[in-house]
């Protein structure tokens, strides 16, 4: 009973100081704007405002490269304005990052105990991997859907640990690295089990690509062509 009084408060704890952290989080940070960000928020009023997910109506040219971070600021965008979308995106920036410490104090505790743990989630609090930089970015969002899908996939959670790492795929290309891991280990673990967490992966990213195809001509996006064609693979 004791022990059960003492992992409640000390889940409590760790709730309250990520609580806090992500407070200070908003208030220092959730105002810091970001050029590219802007053009997610375009394509995302233009959705929400029924024009279509384009930068320009009429004009279907896929500019971006996070369509789950568009999708999140189209459904966020009727709520909150105009006005307020980039401080409300950048806040779930920081929300993003206070998780990504909360799931790796999750992740090391049984590996380091609660002190070595602890310390590696402050300093991700209090900003050691640089996540302030990209709060109004999608790039939190990625990471801590990545470290949460690595989470579940250690908890034997593998259909749920798929669909998370697809959408962290939806939130950066470059996911794809932990996607590829959780692949080798699940086929590891699953052997001809791991089918089925195969297929929910792949139809998250299906799906986006089938819809991305048939709406703009192409899922490969203008930034990332444009830029090889500039740099190549040695780029």
């Amino acid at each position: 009973m004791n022990l059960g009084l003492d992992e409640r408060k000390r889940s409590s704890l760790v709730l309250g100081v990520a609580l806090v952290a992500l407070v200070l989080e908003v208030r220092g940070f959730a105002g810091l704007p970001h050029d590219d960000a802007f053009i997610a928020y375009r394509y995302a009023e233009n959705l929400a405002l029924g024009r279509g997910m384009v930068f320009n109506p009429g004009e279907r040219v896929l500019g971006f490269t996070s369509p789950l971070h568009v999708l999140l600021a189209a459904v966020v965008h009727p709520v909150v304005g105009h006005e307020a979308l980039p401080r409300v995106m950048a806040g779930l920036g920081c929300v993003a990052w206070t998780a990504q410490a909360v799931v790796v104090y999750r992740l090391l505790t049984g590996a380091l105990g609660r002190g070595a743990a602890g310390l590696v989630a402050t300093l991700l609090l209090v900003g050691g991997a640089g996540s302030a930089r990209w709060v109004a970015l999608e790039t939190n969002l990625a990471v801590a859907l990545s470290l949460g899908a690595l989470a579940l996939a250690f908890e034997a959670r593998w259909r749920t640990a798929a669909l998370v790492v697809g959408l962290a795929c939806l939130a950066r290309p470059d996911a794809g690295i932990m996607a590829a891991l959780l692949a080798g280990y699940g086929a590891l673990r699953l052997q001809a089990r791991v089918a089925v967490p195969a297929g929910v992966f792949v139809a998250v990213v299906l799906s986006w690509v089938v819809f991305a195809t048939a709406y703009f001509g192409s899922a490969v996006p203008e930034p990332l062509r444009v830029k090889f064609q500039r740099t190549g693979f040695g780029g």
